[in-house]
Formats: structure tokens, C-alpha cells, sequence
């Protein structure tokens, strides 16, 4: 399972994205880019990501994916649970599954 970096709850979170096809970045247009961050354990609602999409003529492919709610303070600590799912064409498929660490702050 790919993990990303450690998050600290508080801070921004971001992932920025890129699309391929056949190992290309290709446009994000026509598709349809959903995302969440779940707790493992009970598969509890952590946050929605929002999609916003770059300049796909400057930046073809990417994407980035941040929380409905700015406010990450409130998230748990400890390996939550996320993926992202792309449907085009009335094909969808999901990336395997990443883990989100998310520890409390030092400084809060």
C-alpha cells in the first residue's frame, strides 16, 4: 500500500494529481474525479476531497485533491485510509489504496 508523507492535523492538506494515459499526461476533461480519507477501522467519512483541475492546456493531467473543509484539526490521528476513483466514458476505476498518517501537532 503507498503511503503518503506524515500529515500533521491542522495543517493544509493537499495532493496534487496527474493523469496518464498510456504514460502520457493527457486533459482531465470528461472525466469524473471523486476522492475521500476513511479511518480503517470503522470506514467513518474523514473528509471529502474536492477536485480542482489545472490548466490542462498549460498542465495536461493534473489535479489536486484537498479536503471539503479547510479545517483538518478535528481529523483523528493515527493510518487513515483514501483512494481515488476516475470514471470516463461510463468505465470507472479506483487507485489501490493509500495510507494517510496523520499525527496530533507539536505546536496546536
Amino acid at each position: 500500500m503507498d503511503q503518503l508523507s506524515d500529515f500533521k492535523r491542522g495543517d493544509t492538506f493537499s495532493i496534487t494529481c496527474t493523469w496518464k494515459e498510456n504514460g502520457i499526461p493527457a486533459s482531465t476533461a470528461g472525466l469524473t474525479i471523486r476522492s475521500q480519507i476513511r479511518n480503517p477501522r470503522s470506514m467513518a467519512l474523514v473528509s471529502d476531497l474536492v477536485v480542482t483541475h489545472a490548466n490542462q492546456t498549460t498542465h495536461p493531467g493534473v489535479f489536486t485533491l484537498t479536503p471539503l473543509s479547510a479545517d483538518t484539526a478535528a481529523w483523528p490521528t493515527g493510518n487513515m485510509i483514501g483512494d481515488i476513483e476516475i470514471s470516463k466514458d461510463g468505465v470507472t476505476r479506483s487507485t489501490r489504496t493509500f495510507l494517510v498518517p496523520i499525527q496530533k501537532g507539536v505546536t496546536e
